[in-house]
């Protein structure tokens, strides 16, 4: 296994944790304006994306192209459809009432958003390697790609995603390691910091969206804003590798996110349907928890309780992990591995 990717898998699921442990201790939507919540926010999934386009390149190279897409199905349409029934079945014995058409509403709703998204790049980038053979055909497919986001759940954010997976998947196939970035390592960490001031409510995916028609922003704005939460993403993650690269030598919490890059696919899907089912439980904590004064201050929230949280459902979704990966069968239909 590479280390360093590990290291940074780890990292970036650790952020995953933290931003929804965040968004889910806040009141109301007051998360879009918590500093720490749009730090994480403006560069993690976009990280995510990169790591899977760069990984995915080896992966689907080995096979043809019906083993290749066989193998999307495996690892990410199978687990959906498994944690689709999982949340299906609980809605219906919770309300006592069974409705089929709810199970494709869940199918198709975004709580494993994620995976969906990768999945469309990924079968995108499959027909591009393995049916098209030239170049200029490729760019052509691959630009129609945009348009093939449309065909699958959360469009949206699938065409927030899918020019990453791709950078990450030619990079790879351009490049013999994903961790040379050292030549712009730094130009990506000035320009995060210097463009991360301005990351506001409307720049989060989730509020304005990528397709400018839909928008109730002036066009022209609206596409400031996609060109903005790209490069911020591009520049967000680079900076993150390069510090990984540059932090080689403090070894002192690599065994752990090495540790947790290795179950990113379960930890994420496992902390999608904890927040989803105990929402209500949730709810009602929160709502005793911030008549402490000491709640209502972002930083202390965010950081003195926020950080527990997170380390403690860490710990437990690894240890769940580690007892699923013992039988094969199962860990293939929950997880895909």
């Amino acid at each position: 296994r590479n280390l360093q990717i590990d290291i940074i898998k780890g990292i970036s699921i650790v952020l995953v944790l933290w931003g929804h442990m965040i968004q889910n201790l806040s009141s109301g939507d007051s998360y879009y304006n918590d500093w720490i919540f749009r730090t994480i926010y403006s560069f993690h999934m976009p990280l995510f994306a990169l790591i899977s386009g760069y990984l995915f390149y080896p992966s689907q190279q080995r096979r043809n192209f019906l083993e290749a897409v066989r193998s999307r199905v495996t690892g990410l349409l199978v687990p959906i459809m498994t944690w689709t029934t999982l949340d299906w079945i609980l809605r219906s014995v919770l309300h006592r009432k069974i409705a089929v058409v709810e199970w494709k509403n869940i199918f198709t709703g975004n709580m494993l958003w994620f995976l969906w998204s990768i999945f469309a790049a990924d079968l995108v980038l499959i027909v591009a390697e393995k049916l098209i053979k030239t170049r200029w055909g490729r760019t052509i497919w691959l630009a129609t790609g945009f348009l093939m986001m449309y065909v699958f759940p959360n469009a949206e954010l699938n065409l927030f995603l899918y020019p990453y997976v791709v950078l990450g998947f030619y990079y790879k196939k351009r490049t013999e390691s994903f961790l040379r970035v050292k030549k712009h390592g730094w130009i990506c960490i000035l320009l995060y910091i210097t463009l991360l001031p301005l990351y506001k409510e409307t720049s989060f995916i989730y509020t304005t969206g990528i397709s400018v028609w839909k928008s109730d922003v002036i066009v022209s704005i609206h596409m400031l804003i996609d060109l903005y939460r790209y490069i911020i993403g591009l520049a967000g993650s680079i900076a993150v590798i390069y510090m990984c690269v540059l932090s080689r030598k403090i070894r002192t919490f690599d065994r752990g996110f090495s540790m947790c890059g290795q179950y990113t696919m379960q930890i994420y899907i496992m902390q999608c349907f904890f927040f989803k089912f105990f929402g209500i439980v949730w709810v009602k904590i929160k709502n005793e928890a911030f008549n402490s004064a000491a709640l209502l201050n972002a930083s202390v929230r965010n950081i003195m309780v926020a950080i527990p949280f997170c380390v403690i459902l860490l710990l437990t979704l690894l240890f769940i992990s580690k007892i699923f990966e013992r039988n094969s069968h199962i860990n293939k239909i929950l997880f895909g591995r």
